[in-house]
């Protein structure tokens, strides 16, 4: 999976909101390690593009592991210039969905996805569908985080 997808995703999910809280949800501030599996699946391409995404094993499942701080969880957020505006439900204090649309003209992007926190731990899942002039993908996402102790 490009790893520019799974960049634009943890950079939206985790870093950049402000409107999902530790004091409002059941989380833990701290170090944390997330763990994301991405799996693409080809809607439509031009044959070059398959060929290319398929030799080059950018649509087998893919597995990434990295940490970091957090003094309070930022799932998503809606900013003034946003491409990709959020609709985010909360359901309670350990579960959020929500669904994003990005108005990239290059490559307008819609995803829907949910979250389950439980204080040191939690899961999400994310469907992404990304559209260009020769490729059309969706991407699965799935993932978790646990918590490793205080910032260092």
């Amino acid at each position: 999976m490009p790893h520019s997808i799974y960049k634009l995703f943890l950079t939206g999910l985790i870093f950049t909101s402000t409107q999902l809280y530790a004091a409002n949800y059941d989380f833990t501030p701290g170090l944390w390690e997330l763990t994301t599996t991405s799996e693409g699946t080809i809607i439509d391409a031009t044959p070059e593009m398959k060929q290319i995404l398929e030799q080059g094993g950018s649509l087998k499942p893919a597995t990434y592991t990295n940490k970091a701080c957090f003094i309070k969880f930022n799932l998503l957020d809606n900013e003034d210039g946003d491409d990709c505006p959020k609709n985010i439900k909360r359901i309670n204090a350990n579960h959020a969905t929500f669904e994003s649309n990005c108005r990239d003209t290059n490559q307008p992007t819609h995803s829907v996805g949910e979250f389950h926190l439980n204080g040191k731990t939690f899961t999400f899942a994310q469907e992404i569908e990304s559209y260009s002039d020769n490729l059309s993908l969706k991407t699965t996402m799935t993932g978790s985080g646990k918590y490793l102790g205080p910032c260092k």
